[in-house]
């Protein structure tokens, strides 16, 4: 079985304080892994490493084979296509009804025309 997610020697600290030291796992096709820990231990700080809205200070992470860690801001746009995560607090637009939000990743980030992404929410709602 070969891994959809490859995480290999993270570590991560802020201002000297060390957040992750020698995280090392593997996703494989159809499992499924969680994460548990105190407020504060660093969950979300590994999940945003994983979709490039944190830079890893060493390590290295694997999307299907292919090394994601040292990718550019708009080359990350594609994997956050591809992988899903649902943030802690507020990460919703207010003003937008759940469509909305749902729609507006599409919009900006694909080539699906309204019709595509119609069909995309419904399926996934």
């Amino acid at each position: 079985m070969s891994a959809i997610l490859e995480v290999k020697n993270i570590h991560k600290s802020f201002e000297g304080t060390p957040i992750h030291q020698g995280i090392s796992f593997n996703l494989n096709e159809n499992e499924c892994l969680g994460l548990l820990g105190r407020s504060g231990s660093g969950k979300s700080v590994l999940l945003r490493s994983l979709i490039g809205l944190e830079r890893i200070d060493g390590g290295e992470i694997y999307y299907r084979g292919n090394r994601i860690d040292h990718l550019k801001e708009e080359d990350f746009f594609k994997i956050r296509t591809q992988i899903s995560y649902s943030f802690q607090n507020g990460a919703l637009f207010d003003s937008m009804n759940v469509y909305e939000n749902l729609a507006y990743p599409l919009r900006e980030h694909t080539e699906y025309n309204e019709n595509e992404i119609k069909a995309k929410i419904s399926n996934i709602l």
